[in-house]
């Protein structure tokens, strides 16, 4: 004080609470979690590990659909089952009618249409043919297909043209999907 007056205190009792001044700085991310061990993820419970996509409900087996990517784009393929490992579709040409064979395809990557090819119960797709079946198709491909490959090949091929040729609109449907799909006309 100026004129040299001791000044008056504002509360007549004393503080019991501690008051600190606010803090400049505020961080504006959390520091990174450091995780237990090196192999957290392998001892992590089956609840908590990454299960196979869902399928979309229009993804039927036997449901006739276009592919949109790869070597085959546009071409019009089989869908026959959703492999477990990975959640991939597997699909197939038939190869005797339009040349494509057994791959494994991202739902992503298919337009389901409404095209449905009753699949028999009868039906026998082999449990061997998976993820690790149709990868090994991959490096097989500069060499040709082995002869286990060409045997499976025609076994789901022949299965399925036996239903397609049961259908009254049989070659209709073998016309469909020989023939790849496009836009014609203006736009």
């Amino acid at each position: 004080n100026k004129e040299g007056k001791p000044l008056k205190p504002v509360f007549k009792k004393e503080h019991k609470y501690r008051v600190d001044k606010m803090r400049r700085n505020y961080q504006t991310q959390l520091a990174p979690r450091t995780l237990p061990s090196k192999n957290f993820f392998k001892d992590m419970n089956t609840k908590n590990r990454r299960k196979t996509a869902y399928l979309r409900h229009s993804l039927v087996p036997g449901t006739v659909c276009i592919m949109l990517n790869g070597r085959f784009r546009n071409h019009r393929v089989v869908f026959l089952k959703q492999l477990r490992k990975s959640g991939l579709c597997l699909v197939t040409g038939p190869y005797g009618i339009n040349k494509v064979p057994l791959r494994r395809v991202s739902q992503n990557d298919l337009i389901a249409t409404s095209v449905r090819i009753t699949m028999d119960v009868k039906m026998n797709i082999p449990n061997y043919i998976n993820d690790a079946y149709v990868f090994k198709a991959k490096k097989e491909v500069k060499r040709g297909p082995s002869k286990q490959r060409r045997k499976d090949q025609k076994l789901v091929d022949r299965q399925i043209v036996h239903q397609i040729k049961e259908r009254k609109d049989k070659k209709i449907l073998l016309k469909y999907l020989e023939t790849t799909f496009g836009l014609n006309g203006r736009r």
